[in-house]
């Protein structure tokens, strides 16, 4: 049922309402004109007591709480300055501090900004064709690197704990 057939639904109600028809008959005369669109009885009936409210128009209350449509460019730049800012925010932080729903933020990250929750970070979900590219020649680099001289290169590496480069001294890589 479109917004339309509800305003005119609403108004053949508030007609019949204010002739002193009850809910149930008004139904019965809906039925006979809108057949399958016809509104159920239970609508019909709210309806008949919205309009004993002679100020009362066709429209929808104003509702409380959250708009419904929150996915926004405004709310989409928003989330993102936010994640770029911190890329451990959680999504429950990101929706309080901008008032929306934290569906509203996943969906935002995740369908409209392309991103996922990788451990704790945000990232982008795919690597550009440029991102990619580059990945690949530093890998073969490495490769390359590491083929040429494979103990130096072992050599090279850098970690937390230095201890276990000990382990691999005379290895050679694929062996």
């Amino acid at each position: 049922m479109s917004n339309m057939s509800n305003i005119e639904h609403r108004a053949v109600i508030k007609f019949f309402a204010r002739k002193g028809l009850n809910a149930t008959e008004i139904r019965k005369e809906l039925d006979n004109v809108y057949k399958d669109s016809a509104p159920s009885y239970r609508t019909v009936a709210k309806w008949v007591t919205e309009f004993k409210d002679q100020e009362r128009g066709f429209e929808d209350a104003p509702r409380s709480g959250r708009p419904s449509t929150a996915v926004t460019d405004e709310n989409m730049q928003a989330v993102e300055r936010l994640v770029m800012r911190d890329r451990q925010i959680s999504v429950r932080r990101v929706a309080d501090q901008l008032n929306i729903s934290k569906t509203i933020v996943y969906e935002i990250l995740n369908d409209h900004l392309g991103m996922k929750k990788v451990y704790t970070k945000w990232v982008p979900k795919l690597l550009t064709p440029l991102q990619r590219a580059n990945r690949v020649e530093c890998c073969e680099e490495l490769l390359q690197e590491s083929k040429e001289d494979s103990i130096g290169f072992l050599g090279r590496i850098v970690a937390g704990d230095e201890t276990w480069i000990h382990h691999y001294e005379g290895v050679r890589v694929g062996e």
